[in-house]
């Protein structure tokens, strides 16, 4: 994963990338005061209950646990590939939302999946006041669910908020293993302290694989997994031939983050579209929601070989949608970690509300990432500054030449 110096400027002042120590310090800064309430909450809590840290024994049945949303689970598939290998032998389950269900219903590395929606991720148009209680009564039901299974041992993979340790505890699963940063920690039995460094996000749930005796040669060996699925693939070739395009290759434009924060502005999008269709390029455009429709009706208006699928695809066809395609560009969305998944090439483009190497598509010959550097990048806030230069201020020019760039490297 790169990001291109030529991305890296303010209006009229070139600046660089700010050193480790001063991001680090900046997040420091930033989640200080949540750190300080985390530990006192589970100072008063260690009072009550203190989980005593048996032996581990070689796991019979594994719970991962994740409640993030379809980027975060893809990611999370690492773990599975890892725990694949390492115990070839154990049934492994999860726990997701159900707005994740889609990334790991069918995989051959799953067991069973659990489902609760946490209050803090749902996304429905509700109140909190109506998803907190509703998350409480349904973490009743499936911490039954869990003890029925009788799993060995369980992993909450997320370090940020939220997390689903009381519902591990909840259900008496003997060993469980996580981060204490957002609190629960007296309820593990081999809590993790999370230290920033700059991490991928994968690499962050994958060292917590290390608690079952699992080398850092294996860890780093993990790869995402998502099969291939004939239901998707015939759905992405219903969409091709109905466009004429059979056979044909494509380029995949996503152009909605999960917030309108994220987005690259809508005409930075139509000037990139304009020059890929002038150089022969068909697109395909991928999305859901209102939102996603409107912004690929103002970017494809009046321009040909362009086909939206927005609201069209299932999860499986849109993964297969993506694998097929020559090069993905997107921004901070689970298209560009679907890309990575699958082998298909892909250029992420990222503001500076987060630090693009915790959460950009993983690095590797296949992706390259575009963040603008200005002088508050990153400020790890999730609603933004309103102004989002470091956005707004990365150039079509860039994305074409990483997009151009990325298909050449991996050709050779």
């Amino acid at each position: 994963m790169s990001v291109d110096r030529r991305s890296r400027r303010t209006d009229d002042v070139g600046m660089i990338e700010p050193s480790d120590r001063s991001i680090l310090q900046r997040h420091r800064h930033r989640y200080r005061l949540n750190d300080t309430c985390v530990a006192l909450f589970d100072a008063v809590l260690g009072i009550v209950e203190r989980s005593p840290q048996p032996a581990i024994p070689r796991p019979r049945k594994i719970l991962l646990a994740n409640y993030g949303h379809l980027g975060d689970i893809v990611m999370s598939t690492a773990c599975l590939s890892v725990l694949r290998k390492s115990f070839p032998d154990a049934a492994i389950g999860f726990l997701v939302g159900s707005w994740a269900r889609p990334v790991l219903e069918g995989h051959p590395d799953v067991h069973r999946l659990h489902v609760v929606d946490h209050w803090f991720m749902d996304r429905r148009p509700e109140s909190r006041f109506v998803k907190a209680p509703r998350y409480w009564r349904a973490c009743a039901a499936v911490a039954k669910e869990l003890h029925v299974e009788r799993y060995d041992v369980a992993i909450d993979l997320r370090a940020y908020m939220p997390n689903a340790i009381p519902v591990l505890r909840m259900a008496g699963i003997p060993i469980r293993i996580g981060y204490t940063k957002v609190g629960f920690g007296p309820l593990l039995t081999h809590p993790r302290k999370f230290v920033y460094r700059r991490k991928h996000e994968s690499a962050v749930q994958t060292d917590l694989l290390e608690v079952l005796g699992i080398p850092k040669l294996v860890r780093d060996k993990a790869e995402f997994s998502l099969p291939f699925s004939e239901v998707g693939f015939a759905q992405a070739r219903l969409h091709m031939d109905g466009a004429g395009w059979s056979g044909k290759q494509y380029r995949v434009i996503h152009v909605g983050a999960s917030v309108p924060v994220r987005d690259w502005p809508i005409e930075s999008w139509r000037a990139l579209a304009k020059r890929l269709i002038t150089d022969g390029h068909r697109l395909v455009f991928t999305g859901r929601g209102l939102r996603d429709q409107r912004l690929i009706g103002q970017i494809t208006h009046d321009l040909s070989n362009c086909l939206s699928t927005c609201d069209t695809l299932s999860w499986a066809g849109l993964v297969e949608m993506i694998r097929d395609a020559e090069l993905v560009y997107s921004v901070e969305t689970a298209a560009g970690h679907i890309a990575v998944a699958v082998g298909t090439p892909v250029v992420a483009i990222y503001g500076g509300m987060q630090d693009y190497r915790h959460w950009a598509p993983r690095p590797g010959p296949t992706s390259v990432c575009l963040s603008n550097i200005v002088p508050c990048w990153p400020c790890f806030t999730y609603n933004g500054c309103g102004d989002e230069k470091c956005l707004a201020g990365i150039a079509v020019d860039d994305v074409y030449m990483a997009g151009e760039g990325v298909i050449s490297r991996c050709a050779n």
